[in-house]
């Protein structure tokens, strides 16, 4: 199971799923380049959570993008907001994923 901020539970935390995003489309979607540090999991399934300040509970909001990302690799993955992102400070993080655990060879 993978926990708030990209670690399997129980695991090595530094094995974790983490990237980089940038606003696309008029801060309508993030481009997003993502890193599975997961060595034994196909990564099929995303959710991240984004923010923005000034922090309130409506400024937040969790999107979910169907993925395939092989272990120890980077992929351009893109999140349709369905808003506009806040020209203000905004922060992602990753909380849930689903994922294929690989056979050891």
């Amino acid at each position: 199971m993978i926990t708030f901020g990209g670690f399997l539970k129980g695991e090595d935390e530094r094995q974790k799923i983490e990237g980089t995003c940038r606003p696309a489309d008029f801060g309508n979607a993030l481009t997003c380049d993502v890193y599975n540090g997961l060595p034994k999991w196909r990564v099929t399934e995303l959710v991240i959570r984004i923010t923005w300040a000034p922090y309130s509970n409506s400024d937040v909001r969790d999107f979910r993008e169907r993925v395939s990302i092989a272990p120890l690799t980077t992929v351009a993955v893109s999140f349709r907001l369905g808003t506009q992102l806040p020209v203000t400070r905004w922060s992602w993080l990753v909380v849930a994923a689903k994922g294929v655990e690989l056979e050891q060879r």
